[in-house]
């Protein structure tokens, strides 16, 4: 019996340093043999292994951990006597987020501005969003304007010794997510 995809390998979005899975199942008589290839290059099958790519029992292929250079298409072809048939799919590999530019300890005068910079780079395809917390609660923006936030960044106006604290940056999307804390001294 010729083979055929009991469930086909997919396209995967995934991000740098962590690991890829792409499924292949298929039937067939004799059980057909799994060959995984990106281009001309054999990457796993019954006799090659190539580091960081590995060959799974259900015919799926695990690529760990994941670096840019591993996009593109990724081809398994199952194969028997009977005959060969073949399912493409793409791999995407998202650039981590993490905070660049850390918050750093700031000690201000009474009365004055405190910015608290927090920077990250990310993957442009991935949108991102920040949070600051002070000891464990959510720092919101105040209506009046003392405390606002823009891009990442905190400032606090008219500081005074309530603002006392330890503040933590937090950048979260679905490229990774990062935090890095920074200490307030009025």
């Amino acid at each position: 019996m010729a083979p055929t995809f009991t469930f086909p390998s997919s396209d995967q979005i995934v991000t740098d340093g962590n690991t890829a899975l792409f499924m292949c199942q298929t039937s067939g008589a004799p059980k057909p043999a799994i060959t995984w290839r990106k281009g001309s290059q054999v990457l796993a099958s019954g006799s090659v292994q190539v580091p960081r790519f590995t060959l799974l029992q259900t015919g799926g292929l695990q690529i760990r951990p994941i670096s840019f250079q591993d996009s593109g298409d990724y081809t398994c072809i199952a194969s028997n006597a009977e005959g060969s048939i073949n399912s493409t799919s793409s791999l995407t590999v998202w650039s981590r987020t993490v905070i660049s530019v850390p918050p750093t300890d700031q000690r201000v005068i009474k009365g004055t501005t405190a910015l608290l910079v927090c920077t990250a780079t990310h993957d442009p395809r991935v949108n991102i969003s920040f949070s600051w917390e002070r000891g464990g609660v959510l720092v919101r923006p105040s209506s009046g304007g003392r405390v606002s936030m823009r891009q990442g960044s905190l400032t606090i106006g008219q500081t005074w010794s309530g603002d006392i604290g330890d503040y933590t940056c937090t950048v979260k999307s679905r490229a990774g997510n990062d935090s890095q804390s920074a200490r307030l001294e009025v």
